[in-house]
C-alpha cells in the first residue's frame, strides 16, 4: 500500500534469534532501523550475536559523547515512574520525531520477540514496544518502555556491555544507568546503529534511531521518551 509501511517478521533460531521488518532490525538487544520502499534484502552476516546462543562480540567502532548543551531540556523528575505509555500514540515520540521528518507516522507493528531478546524482556514484563519513522525518507526509531522491578535492566547489562555498548551520561537526564551504542554505516558495517538504553526513575527506556553521530545528536527524541512516563 502506498505510503505506509508493511510489516514482515521473520524469526530465524539457528544463529541467535532475530527478527525483520523493514522498519526495524532486533537483534540481541540492538535495534538496527532501515526503511525501503521496496522489499528488504539483509545480509546473512549478523553482526551481534543472540543472547545465550553465541558468545562472539563485536569491537566497538565509535565512542559516545555526551556533552551537555544549554538548550538540553530540564532532568526527568525524580519520583519514580508508576506508568508506560498506554499506547504508541499517547506517547511523545511522533510529535517529536515529526519534528525531524514532519511525514513521519506510527508504524503498527506486531511484535513476535524471539526468545532472550531485550523485546522478548520488555513485552514480558507488561513494558510497550513502538516504531515510528517515513518510508520514503528512509528515517526512523524504535523505542521500548517497562518499569524495572530491581534485576530487569541489570540482567541485561552483561549483554549490552558483551556486544560493545559504552556506559555513558545522558545530558539532562536524571539516568541511574545507561548504556550507548554507536556503528556508523560504512563499507564494513551495513547498517546505521544508535541505541541507547536508559535506566530512568525506575523505568528502562529503550531507543534505537536509524541517524544520529553522537548521543548528544539525538538529544530531543531522549527527551521524548522520558517525557512520555507517568
Amino acid at each position: 500500500m502506498k505510503n505506509q509501511l508493511k510489516t514482515t517478521i521473520i524469526h530465524k533460531e539457528a544463529r541467535g534469534s532475530f527478527k525483520y521488518h523493514p522498519i526495524v532490525i532486533i537483534k540481541e538487544g540492538v535495534v538496527t532501523l532501515r526503511i525501503k520502499s521496496l522489499v528488504l534484502f539483509f545480509s546473512a552476516a549478523v553482526l551481534l550475536t543472540g543472547c545465550g546462543v553465541q558468545q562472539t562480540s563485536p569491537t566497538p567502532t565509535a565512542t559516545a559523547t555526551a556533552n551537555p548543551s544549554p538548550s538540553m531540556t530540564p532532568s526527568a523528575t525524580q519520583s519514580a515512574f508508576t506508568h508506560v505509555p498506554a499506547s504508541c500514540l499517547d506517547a511523545q515520540m511522533l510529535p517529536a520525531m515529526q519534528k525531524i521528518e514532519p511525514k513521519s507516522v506510527w508504524v503498527d507493528t506486531k511484535w513476535k520477540p524471539a526468545h532472550g531478546t531485550d523485546l522478548e524482556q520488555i513485552i514480558n514484563n507488561g513494558g510497550i514496544a513502538c516504531s515510528y519513522g517515513v518510508q520514503r525518507a528512509a528515517i526512523g526509531l524504535t523505542t521500548y518502555w517497562a518499569l524495572d522491578d530491581g534485576t530487569l535492566f541489570n540482567s541485561r547489562v552483561p549483554l549490552w556491555t558483551k556486544a560493545g555498548f559504552v556506559k555513558v551520561d545522558v545530558p539532562g537526564i536524571s539516568e541511574s544507568q545507561a548504556y550507548f551504542l554507536l556503528k556508523r554505516q560504512s563499507s564494513t558495517q551495513e547498517f546505521h546503529l544508535w541505541q541507547l538504553d536508559m535506566l530512568v526513575n525506575g523505568a528502562w527506556i529503550q531507543l534505537g534511531v536509524s541517524f544520529g553521530d553522537s548521543l548528544a545528536a539525538n538529544q530531543s527524541l531522549i527527551d521524548a521518551t522520558v517525557q512520555s512516563l507517568s
